[in-house]
């Protein structure tokens, strides 16, 4: 209504100036023609409320996560898709997806976010008010939420009937190890609604039996975790691993993941000027590195010694294991043995630690292939790093770029490469220091845990391991997949279909710039002032 008044006032003022003294005969009619005209104008300019505010109606969201497809029924998920048709009338672009993510588009034929959580559109419903209709198994990954949506929200739960079964949740085995190794393999299986009988458990490598073990029945929704030990292939490739549940002659689930089977031979650190860099590489290398690491130090001119023991070893032992190694890190003179460039390890790390000189500071590098596993690396708060000045060849990728304070002067501190006729990796660390991260402690020491525990998992990739465009191996899509048959695995619903929420709703007027109404009255008061002044004999 304070619209409507100051629209009124405004009125008033333009009729004042129209009819000064009201000398005119017939004025008051006048007036008021013009007061009605100019109103309903300011009213439509000043958007002022037509009716009072209602809420907005409701707005549809549809879980889409992988969790409706337990045991590859769809019923459910038809069900659900159906539902959300008929609560958005046959309207796609008002129906919001949300699991992994929230987004819009056209309904997907089947589910497959790996996750399923709500959060996302809890907090945009929040921010424009409007009450939403989650149509959902009822399996959120984070179910506070839901209390929180705005008040005249619906929670619609569907999901499949109860069975009497059981899924294979998770094959957990390393990505890679050694030829000849004995791996464990942890298998996760996991009860429907309903339970699951007695079932049997069969490991299998490359389609061959190497293990069975029988399982005793689980009640409704219980988990069981099974170890079973595999031995690798003697000679390198990818070793398929497999589960499958049976049931007599029935199977009943499987799964099956890639190990990546090395070279047996060990990884072998060598300085020739051992340092903090070197001790810490090497502690590092042990700590993400499966299989044996062998380092030697050059402790005087032509005496080395075994890292750890320090017992003395014949230096044409260590050129023999240099040149015998799948992963190679040499630190300080790398031309010891040779040209790097004869070098066949399968990952070769060259750390060149210049002497002590202009500090360099890290900043934000390029994209390289290391750079999604870097992402979160605090690089304008780091110790700062000696670099020589060394020329970036065109097949290499900075990972990590420094400048001189104050200065505009810019060197690469690591650099990566892949040698595609071998299908070798480089690694080239010109530079010096990285102890003082480790050193500092907090996020420093977490940034270099970071940094090189990403770069020796990069250099030490399988040569042929397929990789995207960033440098991410099969690694990522496996764990895309865990991550959705995690997804898939039977549990109880955390949430109850129904009336929910406590949030806000705000209630919206229907305004006058929302309607041609008040634009055709002022019309109609003008055309009839002017028709009445025509006939006064005024203009």
């Amino acid at each position: 209504m304070l619209i409507w008044g100051l629209a009124a006032l405004i009125g008033a003022g333009l009729t004042a100036v129209s009819y000064p003294r009201g000398e005119a005969r017939g004025a008051l009619a006048l007036g008021v023609l013009r007061w009605i005209a100019a109103t309903a104008l300011v009213g439509a300019v000043l958007d002022a409320p037509l009716r009072r505010a209602r809420p907005a109606g409701p707005v549809v969201a549809l879980d889409v996560s992988a969790s409706w497809i337990v045991g590859d029924d769809d019923a459910a998920w038809d069900a659900a898709r159906a539902l959300a048709d008929s609560l958005a009338a046959g309207d796609d672009a008002a129906v919001r997806l949300f699991g992994e993510a929230m987004r819009t588009g056209p309904i997907p034929e089947r589910p497959t976010d790996g996750a399923s959580r709500i959060r996302p559109v809890v907090e945009w419903a929040s921010a424009i008010g409007r009450p939403v209709q989650v149509v959902t198994d009822g399996r959120l990954d984070d179910p506070t939420w839901v209390a929180r949506l705005p008040v005249g929200s619906t929670v619609y739960r569907l999901e499949p009937p109860p069975r009497l079964d059981a899924v294979l949740t998770a094959l957990d085995i390393p990505t890679a190890a050694p030829a000849g190794d004995t791996v464990l393999a942890q298998v996760t299986v996991t009860a429907d609604a309903a339970g699951a009988p007695a079932r049997q458990l069969t490991l299998t490598r490359d389609a061959q039996v190497v293990a069975r073990r029988d399982l005793e029945a689980l009640g409704p929704y219980e988990t069981r975790t099974t170890e079973l030990p595999v031995l690798l292939p003697a000679a390198p490739g990818v070793a398929w691993i497999g589960a499958r549940l049976g049931d007599g002659a029935r199977r009943t689930d499987s799964l099956a993941v890639a190990v990546q089977v090395t070279g047996g031979a060990p990884a072998v650190v060598i300085s020739t000027a051992p340092d903090p860099d070197a001790r810490m590489a090497i502690a590092t290398l042990r700590a993400v590195r499966r299989g044996p690491v062998h380092a030697y130090w050059q402790v005087a001119p032509g005496v080395w010694r075994v890292d750890g023991t320090l017992a003395p070893v014949d230096e044409a032992v260590v050129r023999r294991e240099a040149l015998g190694a799948s992963f190679l890190v040499l630190h300080g003179d790398t031309s010891r043995f040779g040209a790097p460039e004869r070098l066949r390890a399968a990952g070769l790390v060259l750390m060149s630690p210049p002497p002590p000189g202009e500090e360099y500071y890290p900043v934000a590098p390029p994209p390289s292939p290391l750079a999604e596993d870097l992402g979160g690396v605090p690089w304008d708060s780091l110790p700062p790093l000696d670099v020589a000045s060394t020329r970036t060849r065109p097949d290499e990728g900075t990972v990590v770029e420094t400048r001189r304070g104050r200065r505009f002067e810019s060197r690469a501190a690591i650099r990566v490469a892949t040698r595609d006729a071998i299908g070798q990796r480089v690694v080239r660390i010109p530079s010096a220091g990285f102890w003082r991260w480790q050193a500092r402690g907090g996020r420093s020491a977490e940034a270099y845990d970071a940094l090189f525990g990403a770069l020796f998992d990069w250099v030490g990739a399988a040569p042929g391991v397929a990789t995207d465009s960033l440098g991410a191996g099969v690694e990522a899509a496996r764990a895309l997949d865990a991550a959705r048959r995690m997804e898939r695995r039977p549990r109880a619903p955390s949430v109850a279909g129904g009336p929910v929420g406590t949030g806000a709703v705000l209630a919206r007027p229907l305004g006058a710039r929302g309607t041609w109404g008040l634009l055709a009255l002022a019309l109609v008061a003008l055309s009839a002032e002017w028709i009445l002044r025509r006939r006064r004999g005024l203009r």
